[in-house]
């Protein structure tokens, strides 16, 4: 997290536990604004604001984003500074969700900043399939939002190379790399991909690394209430008292101050905000659990069974972070090193992990030492014996236990349907619109049966709450009006609809002129045109048009038609048919009027009267 510079101490009253749920802070912070030229007024915005703090000394602002400091002053000379300080109690965030929303769920959210892809929060199509990847089969918004959580943590590495800059998520989804600006923003940007709207937030938090409070980032995803994670941290679902939030955004792009300036000059800011807090945090134990293994002796090529009960004695569902200790020859099977529990109301919670022991040398008997971590739970340290003359388990015989009864509902969407028609080329288009409105990715195909004809094909992947517009072109071979059936499906569940498909002629439009191509006085000819249901003639000479129906037509044109020398009759016919289609063809005769001397004359004057008539008409 990078913006402004921050300096807490802290002070732990019980080491023994790693989290707290209870810090009394003081917190204070100051800027300062330089003015050019002749500033009449300024506005300030200031957004390293705890949401807890309450000050008098200026405006509170609530936002869409949060509480912000709003400060207006008028003539402030060459300089101004700004401070605030106050003291509040900050405890544990965590969901306190009494009822889950299943997944898919479109929540109806104020702020399109937190459901939109934002500058570094843009995604790419192998994002949106990952992210589809890790969540289908979740069964409410609160686990599909964790799984995502825990796969930032868990493939993410921390470089704090990267400190003093913001990379986009997608830079960060192809890189692997980041730090905690960069973990929230690729967290925030998958999650609004599988529609599900996150924030990414601001503040401080204690880290273990500094032993000390630093600036931080996290993020929060909505899933009836916001849900705080700390992917750096690998906290999912309930982050510690040391986590102090001052803004939420849509991004890590945010400024930690704004200023109009209202005047002549202008405004800049020689350093980003000093801000300091002191914190005196209290452990506390909320949560009781217990932790055993199926087998405390195995061989060595085997497996044990460690099952993590918890009993929950509120009224919410609560997720707790768990931590599983790395042991050297023993592998995490299923389950994973930093996971999550959510715990039920009024209720004990079971999680299994099933660890795997390698190869290890014949003649001795080992102890492996099993360690799990629940946040605001405490420690359960088992002891693991490893004699590798024992008769070991298989993978199968702990199948159903590991079981985690994940629920696949796929479920599909027609939001448009269109089918061309008439069609005239032996073929007809349907387009279709279809959303993912399940959790589970779709291999999606379909199928159109036309006069008993059966024509189908494979459309590929639509990712969870991905919408894809697809074009289907089949062919039709008679024509007349068929009633159709059109069929869209991905394994066991399909969307049909009933239609009508018109398969018609294509008119085969002529204008045949048959006459003389040069004449000294009038024009005699004939004309013939395709008939249809209905339809014009027009017949433009220089001077005059005339309008006609289709079909045959003798006609005699006097010279007032036509100007001396070369001339051009012009043929336009319009055709519609039964469906209302319209059909057009033009074809052009080159003339010559041959005439000269006083005949010449008095030609152009016919032709020169007929043009004028015709111009005023």
């Amino acid at each position: 997290m990078r913006g402004y510079s921050l300096l807490i101490a802290v002070f732990v009253i019980d080491s023994s536990l790693a989290l707290v749920n209870e810090c009394n802070v003081t917190y204070s912070s100051s800027g300062a604004i330089e003015f050019v030229g002749q500033v009449d007024k300024f506005d300030l915005e200031v957004r390293t604001f705890p949401q807890q703090c309450s000050v008098s000394k200026y405006e509170i602002a609530e936002t869409e984003n949060g509480k912000i400091l709003r400060i207006a002053r008028e003539n402030p000379g060459a300089e101004y500074v700004w401070e605030f300080a106050c003291n509040f109690l900050n405890v544990i965030n965590y969901s306190a969700l009494q009822n889950l929303t299943g997944y898919p769920h479109d929540f109806e959210m104020n702020s399109k900043e937190y459901t939109n892809f934002t500058q570094y929060a843009d995604c790419s199509e192998e994002m949106s399939r990952t992210a589809s990847e890790i969540v289908r089969g979740s069964r409410s918004v609160l686990e599909a939002g964790l799984k995502l959580a825990k796969w930032v943590h868990n493939n993410i590495d921390y470089d704090i190379f990267y400190g003093d800059t913001i990379k986009k998520a997608s830079w960060v989804f192809e890189n692997r790399k980041g730090v905690c600006d960069e973990y929230s923003n690729l967290y925030v940007a998958l999650a609004r991909s599988l529609g599900i709207p996150a924030r990414f937030v601001s503040g401080t938090a204690y880290t273990n690394i500094l032993d000390d409070f630093g600036a931080h980032a996290w993020a929060e995803f909505y899933a009836g209430k916001w849900i705080p994670v700390d992917l750096t941290f690998g906290q999912y679902g309930t982050v510690d008292a040391s986590h102090i939030a001052t803004y939420y955004s849509g991004d890590a792009g945010f400024r930690a101050e704004t200023i109009t300036c209202f005047g002549q000059g202008s405004a800049n800011f020689p350093s980003e905000p000093d801000n300091y807090a002191s914190a005196e945090c209290m452990p506390k134990k909320l949560f009781d659990f217990d932790a055993h293994l199926d087998r405390n002796e195995i061989s060595d090529d085997d497996y044990a069974l460690v099952t993590v009960e918890i009993e929950n004695p509120y009224e919410y569902y609560i997720p707790l972070s768990v931590k599983f200790t790395r042991v050297e020859k023993v592998e995490l099977v299923h389950g994973d090193y930093e996971d999550y529990i959510i715990l039920a109301p009024f209720s004990k919670s079971i999680k299994n992990f099933l660890i795997y022991v390698q190869d290890l040398p014949d003649n001795y008997i080992y102890t492996m030492p099993i360690n799990i971590d629940i946040d605001f739970a405490g420690q359960e340290n088992l002891t693991l014996s490893v004699e590798p003359k024992k008769m070991p388990k298989s993978y199968e015989y702990y199948l159903s236990k590991i079981s985690e009864g994940l629920m696949f509902t796929p479920q599909m969407q027609m939001s448009s349907f269109a089918v061309t028609n008439p069609n005239y080329n032996n073929s007809a288009t349907i387009d279709v619109s279809v959303k993912n409105t399940g959790n589970d990715i779709l291999n999606l195909s379909y199928q159109v049966i036309v006069n008993e004809n059966v024509f189908s094909s494979e459309l590929g992947e639509l990712l969870l709450n991905q919408e894809n517009e697809f074009e289907i072109t089949f062919p039709i071979t008679d024509v007349g009006e068929f009633e159709a059936n059109f069929a869209i499906s991905s394994g066991n569940i399909s969307l049909t609809r009933n239609f009508l498909v018109v398969s018609a002629e294509n008119p085969n439009l002529f204008i045949n002129y048959s006459g003389p191509k040069e004449f000294a006085d009038s024009l005699e000819f004939n004309v013939s045109t395709t008939i249809c249901y209905s339809g014009s003639l027009l017949i433009e000479t220089p001077s005059k048009k005339i309008n006609l129906w289709l079909g045959n037509h003798s006609l005699m044109l006097n010279s007032g038609y036509f100007k001396p020398g070369k001339n051009s009759l012009k043929f336009f016919i319009k055709c519609t048919d039964i469906y209302g289609t319209e059909f057009t063809l033009e074809k052009e005769v080159g003339l010559d009027f041959n005439v000269s001397g006083m005949d010449a004359v008095i030609a152009w004057l016919k032709y020169a009267f007929n043009l004028l008539l015709s111009l005023f008409s």
